[in-house]
């Protein structure tokens, strides 16, 4: 059985539930759903996770994102819609932005037990955090 084989059996079925959390949300308002759903994500994943574990943490963050880049399509959110999707939809739907991507990588590696951190970047003069991804911890070097 391939490794997409294996995820159709073992991540977990999306509820299909949408919520509104902010209407004109700002980045900060965005930064807060993430973060809301991030505490909530690890239960899709709980099953599948342990398939993508490498020998290394290296390893197992390469597993990861080869893993999505293959099976999940980045698609940008419309201009002024910003949908943050736990990994069980982003895993249904097959495509995702880096908001909903992020929250996925960060299931996996909280399942098994790496840490990471979410960083917020910025690809304009405005300063604005337009762009997030997720950063693993490997004792002091981020991956």
């Amino acid at each position: 059985m391939n490794l997409l084989e294996i995820a159709k059996k073992k991540i977990k079925k999306p509820n299909n539930e949408t919520k509104v959390f902010f209407e004109n949300g700002k980045t900060e308002d965005i930064i807060k759903v993430i973060l809301l759903a991030d505490l909530k994500s690890q239960e899709c994943t709980k099953d599948f996770a342990k398939f993508l574990k490498g020998k290394t943490i290296l390893k197992t963050c390469k597993n990861i994102f080869d893993f999505l880049k293959k099976n999940i399509k980045y698609i940008k959110d419309s201009e002024g819609f910003q949908d943050i999707k736990s990994p069980c939809k982003t895993f249904s739907d097959g495509f995702a932005d880096c908001k909903s991507l992020s929250i996925f990588a960060a299931s996996i590696l909280k399942n098994l037990g790496i840490p990471y951190k979410y960083r917020l970047a910025s690809y304009s003069n405005l300063k604005i955090p337009t762009h997030i991804y997720v950063v693993a911890i490997d004792e002091k070097k981020k991956i």
